[in-house]
């Protein structure tokens, strides 16, 4: 459990198409400033042949991953 939030950036993956924490969807952000500047959510961008950023809040939760089609 996270007392503080976590910031988690994961490598090489294909795109994403939504992002749900404890079965609700994580708002996904505009830009990496955007998500720096939010509470939580997530951004997608094809650095690094892909890169997924998820920004979470304080606590133990259940995060899935959809990828895009």
């Amino acid at each position: 459990m996270f007392t503080s939030g976590v910031d988690v950036e994961v490598h090489a993956l294909a795109p994403i198409a939504g992002i749900t924490v404890d079965d609700v969807a994580l708002g996904k952000r505009d830009s990496a400033a955007a998500l720096d500047a939010s509470a939580d959510g997530w951004i997608y961008t094809a650095d690094l042949g892909g890169t997924l950023r998820v920004k979470l809040g304080p606590g133990a939760h259940s995060v899935l991953a959809t990828l895009a089609e």
